[in-house]
């Protein structure tokens, strides 16, 4: 919808309806969030790279239509009593089970704590024998269960994933939308696993695939390009 014509694309707006409300009444903060950062940067990504003043000025049109699409359908949602309830509580940035004695902030603290003393790691749910819930964090969970190497190793994995995939955000390749999108929703991730055991959605797993899949093509594509050009530069010396 952001590249064609909005005409073309009318067929997509009922999906596209239906996708975000069901994301806005699963009440889940971290859906919110991956929605609002993966939007935004697909969003101004699609601005950078556009080339062209007349498709820039549209792109700006669609965001004003989109936010306002947004602010309609959020009411209307809203203006069912329980829906607004629901939205109250779950709005609030720091819930009862955050701030608790033993609550995700707390666990943050003392399981760093457990990280200094177990430097090869608690185990698989070795966690749970110190506290009541998991780590909901990634990165701890990573350090406390397969010690310092196994955190370190996921960390770099991640920041290998995401400078990897920077420079292609901004070539002109047919799959550049593409990559810019799968680009988006990782980094969405990725954040959002601070606060949340990313490491049991196996969607995660497909998201970093796709990531190394853009990888591997620009890598060929580069090798393709390559090629081509000597082959080119052997044919005019023989030419010459």
């Amino acid at each position: 919808m952001l590249r064609n014509s909005v005409l073309k694309n009318l067929h997509l707006l009922l999906p596209l309806t239906v996708l975000l409300l069901g994301i806005f009444l699963s009440f889940s903060r971290g859906a919110w969030g991956v929605l609002f950062a993966g939007v935004l940067v697909v969003y101004f990504l699609a601005l950078a790279t556009e080339q062209s003043n007349r498709r820039r000025t549209r792109l700006v049109m669609l965001g004003i239509a989109g936010v306002l699409a947004v602010f309609a359908l959020l009411a209307a949602a809203l203006s069912i009593d329980t829906v607004a309830a629901m939205f109250e509580q779950r709005a609030r940035l720091v819930q009862d089970y955050d701030s608790s004695r033993l609550g995700r902030f707390a666990r943050y603290a003392l399981g760093f704590q457990l990280v200094m003393e177990h430097p090869l790691g608690l185990g698989p749910l070795g966690f749970r024998n110190y506290f009541p819930e998991d780590t909901h964090n990634v990165y701890l969970k990573g350090f406390t269960t397969y010690g310092w190497l196994g955190g370190t190793a996921y960390i770099a994995l991640a920041l290998w994933t995401i400078c990897a995939m920077v420079p292609l955000l901004f070539k002109s390749r047919p799959w550049t939308a593409f990559t810019q999108s799968v680009f988006a929703v990782l980094v969405a991730h990725l954040i959002l696993s601070a606060i949340i055991d990313t490491d049991r959605w196996r969607h995660m797993y497909l998201l970093y695939g796709l990531a190394w899949g853009m990888i591997a093509t620009d890598r060929i594509e580069r090798r393709r390009f390559r090629l081509s050009g000597i082959k080119y530069q052997k044919g005019r010396a023989s030419a010459d």
